[in-house]
């Protein structure tokens, strides 16, 4: 995404194609899979984050939100040049631009994860889709993405006395590792067996290999997934130790 200014007009591009263009007179929204829409900035009360749900996740879209209630979408990826050009373009109206870059539904985080804390505390907190961890240090998350918070999002629920979003979160992730591993297993044991008693041969006289590799194909993906989800149990332990002052191990 490039941020391209002439005077008097900021336009925001997606892979060479015009998504949110501004000028004097109001924001013009270009998407992939609708109609071009214009707006007078007299009609827009402000600009807020929000999300759609594709393949499985929520990815982040801006809303323009206007007086009359109505919002019109702008699909486009909240790089911060992007933010940045969307806040300096709406200030020159008087118009809000919170805007965080992440995924929003119903003015809460759309994902689970770690976050900034949205109080301005010096550390981090994660959000477990109900509420609040209690604070975290800052170097939680070694590596992990952080996404940045909201400051309305401290008024969110924050847990109180002994916090079990992480181990319940935990429990889940160990829960689709084991049936990763099991369908892995599975799928490996279904070629070995058949391999050995049914060998399919061409009319060329040469092992048909093809559909054996697919499967050792299909048990590797599902083996991969199962390492990624037992990583991620390993984490949210962490957390969860971190958050409740546990100094349990092995678990």
């Amino acid at each position: 995404m490039a941020v391209d200014e002439a005077p008097g007009t900021v336009t925001i591009y997606m892979r060479g194609h015009p998504v949110l263009s501004a000028n004097d007179h109001g924001v013009t929204v270009c998407n992939y899979a609708s109609r071009t829409r214009r707006v007078a900035w007299a009609e827009i009360s402000c600009f807020a984050d929000a999300s759609r749900y594709s393949e499985g996740s929520y990815f982040w879209v801006l809303h323009i939100v206007l007086h009359t209630g109505e919002t019109v979408t702008a699909s486009a990826r909240p790089t911060p040049q992007a933010l940045a050009a969307i806040g300096q373009v709406a200030a020159r109206h008087g118009i809000p631009a919170d805007l965080a870059g992440v995924p929003v539904r119903n003015g809460r985080p759309a994902h689970c994860g770690l976050y900034e804390d949205p109080g301005g505390l010096p550390g981090l907190r994660y959000w477990d889709g109900r509420v609040w961890s209690p604070l975290l240090p800052p170097g939680i998350g070694n590596g992990r993405t952080v996404q940045q918070s909201m400051g309305s999002w401290a008024a969110l629920p924050t847990a109180g006395g002994r916090w079990t979003g992480a181990q319940t979160a935990a429990r889940r992730e160990a829960g689709f590792a084991a049936l990763a591993v099991a369908i892995s297993a599975g799928v490996l044991a279904w070629c070995v067996l058949n391999e050995l008693g049914f060998y399919h041969v061409t009319q060329r006289g040469h092992w048909n290999v093809g559909p054996w590799l697919v499967m050792y194909g299909v048990a590797a993906v599902f083996a991969n997934a199962a390492r990624r989800w037992w990583r991620y149990r390993k984490f949210l332990l962490k957390v969860d130790q971190a958050a409740n002052g546990s100094a349990g191990t092995g678990r």
